[in-house]
């Protein structure tokens, strides 16, 4: 699930998310096809490809946020952790550690990740419902 937040990124941005993202999917060496059409998608929204991503280590996409307004820190965490969470219930330590570490370098406190995380949980209940009803 992705949310059209990233369509508003700058272009330095976009990359650095892109490898935020790469890195939320590898952190816990399971890489679910699901989650490979989510950085498909991604890509698309962005209106990019693989080859205009700009390479950054994981340290420095993080800190391109860290100048970010508390905003636009809080939808790249929501959609970190959809992403995290796409491929079914299971929630990694792994990926929970790695998204806590880059909340507490963009100043989202635990009560607001907790916060977005639920927001998200509830949405993708939603759409799972709704689902449900569509198919009968």
């Amino acid at each position: 699930m992705k949310f059209m937040f990233l369509n508003g990124l700058t272009d330095s941005e976009k990359s650095a998310f892109y490898t935020l993202a790469k890195g939320i999917i590898a952190v816990d060496e399971s890489i679910a096809d699901r989650e490979v059409i989510l950085l498909t998608q991604y890509l698309r929204e962005m209106s990019m490809t693989v080859e205009q991503v700009r390479p950054f280590s994981f340290d420095e996409a993080v800190g391109i946020f860290t100048v970010a307004d508390s905003e636009k820190c809080r939808q790249i965490y929501i959609e970190l952790f959809a992403l995290a969470m796409c491929d079914a219930t299971d929630f990694a330590s792994e990926e929970a550690e790695l998204l806590s570490s880059i909340a507490a370098k963009l100043d989202i406190s635990e009560k607001t990740q907790n916060d977005l995380q639920d927001c998200v949980l509830s949405l993708l209940h939603v759409y799972g419902r709704m689902n449900e009803l569509i198919r009968g």
